[in-house]
Parts: structure tokens; sequence; C-alpha cells
């Protein structure tokens, strides 16, 4: 079986599209926290931060190469614009992670089938993990939908992803920032998971509590 993506859909106004385009940038990928003038976007689940390859880079986010590399396919995934694949390649030529010896599946599937498999999947983000939405979260259609998280807020606040196969978004790609704390079946809501590949069951990080974990999870 091999992955695929999901074409998620974006239910954003021309207005709201306007305003994200205005805001300023969240800094780069050695930045932490936010800028003054970007503190409204905690007043909404999720904000666009960038849209496009090219937007994306000239605002200080990598797209890691992926549009170098797209046509190949990593961890068994179907190449091209989908979340799967372009998650995997992340995955192992970012942040090194071991090429699974296990089919993942889909994009909702794959938490079920990493922790068979004994990696860590919680509720508490991590740079470099997963972010993994189930098959049938909004926007995100049967398959579910999966990316890699960038950046974590202080207190776990706010996480920025990367993604690719958003179907309203240049190249299919963006950054987005997804706030805490909001009810689910907004767009972009919070994960359902967090797939930390390389860290194994006995890591202390398993054991650690979460304290928007039954706030998010549907």
């Amino acid at each position: 079986m091999r992955g695929k993506g999901v074409l998620a859909g974006r239910f954003r106004s021309p207005a709201v599209l306007a305003m994200a385009a205005a805001m300023p940038v969240l800094g780069g990928a050695g930045h932490a926290g936010i800028r003054p003038e970007a503190r409204v976007a905690a007043s909404r689940p999720s904000w666009v931060i960038c849209s496009g390859y090219a937007e994306c880079r000239a605002r200080g986010h990598s797209d890691h190469g992926y549009p170098r590399h797209a046509s190949a396919s990593y961890w068994r995934m179907t190449a091209g614009n989908e979340c799967t694949n372009y998650v995997a390649y992340v995955e192992a030529r970012v942040f090194r992670a071991r090429r699974p010896r296990y089919l993942l599946g889909d994009a909702g599937q794959w938490a079920a089938a990493a922790r068979a498999h004994g990696v860590v999947v919680n509720h508490v983000p991590s740079r470099g993990a997963v972010a993994e939405w189930n098959d049938g979260a909004p926007g995100m259609g049967p398959e579910g939908h999966v990316a890699v998280v960038e950046r974590v807020g202080r207190h776990d606040r706010y996480i920025i992803i990367s993604q690719q196969h958003i179907g309203s978004d240049r190249d299919g790609y963006d950054w987005t920032r997804i706030n805490a704390g909001f009810p689910s079946a907004q767009w972009q809501e919070w994960p359902d998971h967090f797939l930390h590949f390389g860290v194994r069951h006995h890591h202390r990080h398993h054991h650690r509590r979460h304290h928007h974990r039954r706030r998010h999870h549907r």
C-alpha cells in the first residue's frame, strides 16, 4: 500500500486572506516567539504565514528543498504534491529519521501504524514531530493529513507547521500557525496526534503531560 496525501481545502474569506497577507512575518527558523504586531494571529484558530515555495523562502521560511526532490518517493509514499511524501522527505532529510520498515499507509493511518511499531505518538508537540489529523477532520477529507512541526510556542500555546497538498495554496505549500485552545471542527484545527520518529516508548517524553490534551482531542 502506498501512502497518499489529502487535498485539504481552505475555508477562509477573501478579507481574511488579505489581512493575513498584510501581516508581518513571524520571524525566521532560528527565532523564537512572534512580533508584537502579529499578536492578532492568536485570536483565530490558524493563520497562514506564507503560501507557495517562493513566498515562503522570501519570508524566511524554508521549503527544505522539496521542490527539487518532489518527483522522488520517500518512505514509499506517492511522489509529488502529497502531504505524506513531503513529510517523509523532511523527516528523513532534515530531521534524520530512519526510514520505517513498515508501511505507514494514508496520512490518517500514520499514528496507529507508527504507535504499533514503537514510535512515540502523543498529544505533545515538539519541533520535528509529525502533526497528524485523522481521516474526516474538517477540511482534510477521508485520508487525513500530516504536516511537519517547525516550531512550538511557549507552554505549547501554538505550533507552526509546514505542509504540502493544500488545495488553495500556491504549489500546494504553506507555513501555518495553529493556536491551542480553540474548539475542533474549525480550519485549521489542532492536530489529533504528534508522532515523534526516532523517540522510542521508553523515553521520558512519552510520559510528559500536556495541558491541552483533552481540550483538543475529539
